[in-house]
Parts: structure tokens; sequence; C-alpha cells
């Protein structure tokens, strides 16, 4: 999967560092939807949008892999 943490082939490790990332996602996710909700012509912020909450998508496939 790409844009998640490379596993060092340590499962906890895999684990907690992708957790963190996904924690940021949605963090700046959140601002990044109140820009494209405040200016729905805002293209750049939709398309940001979208990009960040797939890479939150693979983060969370990426944990349920590696605690399976």
């Amino acid at each position: 999967m790409e844009n998640v943490v490379e596993s060092d082939g340590d499962r906890f490790a895999d684990v907690v560092e992708n957790v963190k990332l996904h924690e940021s996602l949605v963090h700046v996710l959140h601002y990044v939807r109140e820009i494209a909700d405040n200016d729905l012509s805002d293209t750049d912020a939709l398309n940001c949008h979208d990009m960040l909450n797939s890479m939150r998508a693979n983060t969370v496939d990426v944990i349920g892999g590696a605690i399976a």
C-alpha cells in the first residue's frame, strides 16, 4: 500500500506508527474539510481532502492487516 508508514518487520511498531499517522491525517482533514465547506469552488481543497482521506483509509487498512 502506498501512503502509509513502511513496515520494518515489527508489527507492533507498524501499528503504532500508522495509528500516529492516522491521527495526524484526521486532524488535518478537519481543517481541510472546513476550508472546502467554506468555499465549495475551491477545487484544490476538495482534491486535497480526497487525497488525505484516501491516505487515512490506507492507514486503517494497514493497521487492520498488522493486527490480523
